[in-house]
């Protein structure tokens, strides 16, 4: 990869639990309102799109629920976004990074995640981060990250 890469970095209000339409599952209803997100810069053909921590978790959620929702959810949300990114693939839009919270709720884990969903393995992902600041934002580690696989080709 040469040149400059094109970063969209989505804000978004997280929607409530509660606000969940019935019958529809907690994980459809957060992918839902992720990809309502991800369509409006989609336009703009970017390379990476960065989520906020938690997008795919409810706000007001007790402590107890999200574990329980998380490990429910599992890895559905990597596989849903993923599904995404390869659908607007011809559109020039290139992957799209996740900040999934696992249990652990750290940065590094965060930016490992983002850069499997970009195709990269654990083991590329974590030597790409050797040396990043753990107190680095979670887009600073995966510019740094990208970075630095770019330097290898």
């Amino acid at each position: 990869m040469k040149g400059f890469v094109k970063v969209a970095s989505v804000a978004m209000n997280i929607p409530e639990y509660r606000d969940k339409p019935e019958g529809q599952s907690l994980s459809d209803y957060m992918i839902e309102m992720i990809k309502v997100e991800i369509d409006r810069v989609l336009p703009d053909k970017p390379d990476l799109i960065v989520l906020p921590e938690m997008a795919d978790t409810p706000a007001g959620m007790p402590l107890e629920e999200k574990r329980e929702f998380w490990k429910a959810r599992g890895n559905r949300t990597e596989e849903d976004l993923g599904k995404i990114a390869k659908e607007n693939k011809d559109s020039d839009w290139n992957a799209l990074a996740q900040s999934a919270v696992y249990q652990d709720d750290s940065a590094v884990s965060d930016a490992i995640s983002a850069l499997m969903v970009l195709g990269y393995t654990k083991a590329e992902a974590q030597g790409a981060l050797k040396g990043v600041s753990p107190t680095a934002t979670l887009e600073e580690m995966v510019s740094a990250a990208l970075r630095k696989m770019a330097l290898r080709f």
